[in-house]
């Protein structure tokens, strides 16, 4: 017998009693919906539309092109083409390509996933700073060093460059100017 206000299951009648016919057409479709597809139907659908859930994932950058490209998701051997969002810098994707850097992406049900950043995971081997005007500033004290090689400026104005050799050349006018000039 059925218990108020509960809903009859597929298995069951309106009346509340079995239908051997509905239990196993019910288990038959159930068991349709869990079958792979051919594997002529998976190579043909190689680049899912969407992500099934929402959040952000990391993936490789493998190509871009304008403000799209495509990446493959950590752990997966699928490509899956993405776009790039507008607040990031297309130079900056080049890059990740070029290094073969992680990116960030953005994912939501039903849209295509959008590159939001890129992440930085080991220390490069060269850096290129490149911007308009680039400033460094140091509250007390900058030192830039390579090898046997220095250069210190100080908050309170003073420079010194140590190097086992110093080279100055100039294409128009060298002028060097102080109180006092000592050599040696």
């Amino acid at each position: 017998m059925k218990s108020q206000g509960k809903p009859a299951l597929p298995s069951e009648a309106p009346d509340g009693t079995d239908t051997p016919e509905a239990g196993a057409s019910s288990a038959i479709e159930d068991l349709l919906s869990r079958v792979d597809a051919p594997e002529a139907e998976l190579e043909s659908s190689k680049q899912p539309a969407a992500a099934p859930f929402a959040g952000l994932r990391t993936a490789q950058m493998l190509r871009q092109e304008r403000r799209s490209a495509t990446i493959r998701w950590r752990g997966s051997h699928d490509d899956v083409a993405a776009s790039i969002a507008a607040d990031v810098d297309v130079e900056l994707v080049k890059l990740a390509v070029q290094n073969g850097d992680s990116v960030l992406v953005e994912c939501m049900p039903g849209l295509a996933p959008v590159i939001v950043g890129i992440l930085q995971t080991k220390i490069p081997r060269e850096l290129v700073l490149k911007a308009d005007s680039v400033r460094i500033e140091g509250q007390r004290e900058i030192t830039l060093v390579s090898g046997r090689a220095a250069m210190r400026m100080r908050k309170d104005g003073d420079l010194e460059l140590v190097a086992t050799r110093i080279s100055a050349a100039s294409r128009g006018f060298f002028k060097l100017v102080g109180l006092m000039l000592r050599l040696n």
